[in-house]
């Protein structure tokens, strides 16, 4: 018995379900930026790296 399985990339993978999690996907109130933004002392200039964020919700917020 021979198995064949179909290989994706995943862009292929998951190309159809990306605008769904993009807009469903629930977001962080506004405090929460208000609160880390005071916090680490951010005022808008600088550039910030995010290493293992997870679907980049904080790294895609305006």
């Amino acid at each position: 018995m021979t198995s064949s399985t179909t290989s994706y990339t995943p862009e292929e993978l998951f190309a159809s379900t990306a605008p769904y999690y993009a807009a469903h996907r629930p977001r962080h109130a506004p405090e929460f930026y208000t609160l880390l933004g005071d916090h680490c002392g951010l005022d808008g200039t600088q550039r910030v790296l995010a290493l293992g964020a997870g679907p980049g919700i904080i790294a895609t917020h305006p």
